[in-house]
């Protein structure tokens, strides 16, 4: 079961993050957030905080190539090149929704990560720093 006491937002040396409550086993499923699919003339500022739904991370085919915004606590999620969570995207009763889920075990106070989808894009168009 999703809980408030498996997670909480906290500050990080990346900024706002998640970090785990507790221990938690890989395959865990943490939240389920909605998402917008956006329109293609989408502004670059909204851009920088939507999701890339490639057929890596997307369980309805209709939904592969578009990009969602997504409401909740996935958004706080920060990069890593080793990520310990990762997202799938899906059709639910009230549309696009976000699975946030681990991927690997993680320990009590860590932060969870996950992989941008397109990161040199980011790195390309200034809206992060480059390591």
């Amino acid at each position: 079961m999703i809980s408030q006491v498996d997670w909480f937002l906290a500050r990080t040396k990346y900024g706002l993050g998640v970090k785990a409550a507790r221990k938690m086993e890989p395959l865990e499923i943490l939240w389920v957030d909605p998402a917008v699919s956006l329109s293609a003339d989408m502004t670059d500022d909204v851009a920088a905080y939507a999701f890339e739904a490639d057929e890596r991370r997307t369980v309805d085919s209709e939904l592969i190539g578009s990009h969602l915004l997504v409401f909740g606590l996935s958004s706080f999620a920060n990069h890593s090149d080793d990520p310990n969570c990762d997202v799938k995207f899906s059709i639910g009763k009230s549309g696009p929704e976000c699975v946030m889920f681990t991927l690997k075990p993680i320990e009590e106070n860590e932060e969870l990560f996950i992989s941008y989808a397109d990161i040199e894009w980011y790195y390309e168009n200034g809206l992060i720093a480059q390591p």
